[in-house]
């Protein structure tokens, strides 16, 4: 091998060096333990990258015809390799009658493969097809324009290329045993478990190694990004990759536990013998929710200690797998902190944004800021909401920017109909039915209204009872049980339903800033040092001095 080389492209000479690093001409990281080097430039090449022609006349993966040297500039926007699929580096392939490209390194003879071995995935050697065309892969059964296509000469069977690279056994987050990856299916109508559409029994697919356990996904759902964590489980015994039960709690006589979040022993409380017995003001620290109409853990030490849970939220999984989150998620109940953020004493849940100071499922991957607050983690892969007559599903596929039918804000997750253009963002799908509402010392139990949709529902204006600006009949409201009053659900829950009282820190560059949460009960509601508004829900946030009606206005503040 030459200690010194002329690229075609490059106006230095180039020094042989011993080890690895991305290629100037393609983009891609060098494989070999050594590669040629500009140290004028600090740039290097693939050796392959440095022995390319300046025209391919006929090429075996593009025979039709010849591929020239093109060199990218700045501004240009180019296809992705036709091989590899990967982003074009600064010199490549071109074809300019199909306007394709192809990396060096991936046209190069040392990377031709021609015919291969699919192992257990088909009886006989398949070879390279070249030609861009319209099929059905025998593998993941989708239907398409692609290449590159492998295909086998003494049988009907073609496949992409990425599939014969397709894991044996995987554990997906949307099921709670593992999928094998089989050839074909028993022939009778399947649905697919993420996207839920029909799968084609004649083709590959991914179906649950259980005993007894009927689902089945497509192969290209199970391998999506949002669902699996590209981790091959075959050979691995199955108790390694399973989650541990850990229990939250543990039971100590009767109705006295003992959680995992908490110091003290908690004592159940039915909510038919609650009355009287606790200050309505508090919330559950789990889900920052006021303990309303269920049974609820109360601290035994209850005239020095506010700490209650809601019965469902004192049983929360402390490990579990979501459907939101390819990775296993762990249930945090101690001091919001987090080694790669700027917060403390706080965070905005990754699905739906909210601010939120409750327990929180984090992702227990060290390079994952994945955060989900419990109401947003425990939503179910499928469900009825009173707001649509069809089931909803989770959206796993098309994580675009869908429109959310009730707020009108773009997200790229939300909740979608199979039967109709619907979606719903996860901040609307959580808003409780019930609610509990305080004013002035009086409880009124509210329902949520999902819009009146046809004229004759509508009873005259309604005019929200905190507020009294108009009520849209349209749109989401809540209605009093009893007193029939309309109330905005903004105006009921707040901005900052999800925070509850405690100290907590925002830090911008070196200047970093403590703040208190506090509780903003009193008949005489502060005015906002930002808006200038009375603080209108039922916490509030102090700097120094300075009262805040929201963490809008607070980082505001602290952004200037």
């Amino acid at each position: 091998m030459d200690l010194l080389k002329q690229q075609p492209t490059h106006k230095h000479r180039l020094s042989l060096v011993v080890g690895q690093s991305e290629c100037k001409a393609c983009s891609l990281h060098t494989e070999a333990d050594h590669f040629y080097h500009c140290s004028t430039c600090n740039v290097s090449f693939h050796k392959e990258c440095t022995e390319y022609s300046l025209i391919i006349p006929t090429h075996p993966y593009h025979p039709r015809h010849p591929l020239k040297i093109r060199t990218r500039k700045s501004e240009d926007v180019v296809e992705d390799c036709l091989w590899c699929k990967r982003n074009m580096g600064y010199i490549f392939y071109h074809c300019s009658v199909c306007n394709l490209n192809i990396h060096l390194f991936c046209a190069s003879q040392a990377h031709l493969v021609f015919t291969l071995d699919p192992g257990e995935k088909h009886d006989h050697p398949l070879t390279i097809f070249p030609r861009r065309m319209d099929f059905t892969c025998n593998l993941c059964g989708f239907y398409g324009d692609w290449f590159p296509i492998y295909a086998c000469i003494k049988c009907d069977f073609m496949v992409h290329k990425d599939c014969l690279d397709l894991p044996s056994i995987i554990r997906i987050s949307c099921h709670e045993h593992r999928l094998s990856r089989r050839l074909s299916l028993p022939l009778e109508e399947w649905s697919c478990g993420i996207c839920h559409t029909l799968v084609d029994s004649m083709y590959g697919a991914f179906s649950c190694s259980t005993k007894d356990c009927s689902y089945v996904v497509h192969t290209r759902c199970a391998t999506l990004d949002v669902v699996w964590d590209k981790r091959e489980l075959e050979g691995i015994p199955e108790a390694v990759d399973e989650l541990k039960d850990v229990y939250p709690y543990e039971v100590i006589d009767g109705n006295i536990i003992k959680h995992f979040s908490h110091e003290h022993y908690l004592r159940l409380v039915p909510n038919e013998d609650s009355n009287g017995f606790i200050d309505r003001t508090r919330c559950c620290q789990a889900c920052c929710f006021p303990i309303q109409c269920d049974n609820f853990y109360n601290c035994d030490h209850y005239k020095d200690c506010s700490f209650s849970l809601h019965e469902k939220c004192a049983n929360l999984p402390r490990r579990r797998w979501s459907t939101l989150h390819p990775h296993p998620l762990s249930l945090k109940a101690d001091d919001i902190t987090f080694s790669y953020s700027t917060r403390r004493g706080f965070y905005f849940c990754s699905t739906c944004t909210r601010f939120s100071c409750g327990f929180r499922y984090v992702c227990e991957e060290d390079t994952c800021r994945f955060v989900a607050d419990v109401r947003c983690a425990s939503i179910p892969e499928s469900l009825n909401h009173k707001s649509h007559p069809h089931p909803m599903f989770i959206s796993l596929r098309n994580r675009g920017e869908m429109t959310c039918v009730t707020c009108g804000k773009a997200s790229s997750i939300a909740l979608y109909c199979l039967q109709c253009p619907f979606f719903m963002c996860f901040k609307c799908s959580t808003i409780p039915d019930k609610f509990l509402y305080m004013y002035d010392g009086d409880e009124y139990a509210l329902t949520l209204c999902c819009g009146e949709e046809e004229e004759e529902d509508v009873k005259g204006q309604y005019w929200c009872f905190i507020c009294e600006k108009k009520v849209d009949p349209k749109k989401w409201f809540y209605v009093g049980d009893h007193s029939g009053g309309t109330l905005h659900t903004t105006c009921v829950l707040g901005s900052s339903s999800y925070a509850k009282p405690g100290r907590a820190m925002i830090n911008h560059g070196s200047d970093e800033k403590e703040f208190e949460i506090i509780s903003n009960n009193e008949d005489s509601r502060p005015l906002c040092c930002m808006c200038d508004r009375h603080c209108p829900d039922s916490v509030a946030f102090k700097q120094e001095d300075n009262i805040y009606c929201s963490s809008d206005c607070l980082s505001i503040q602290n952004l200037d």
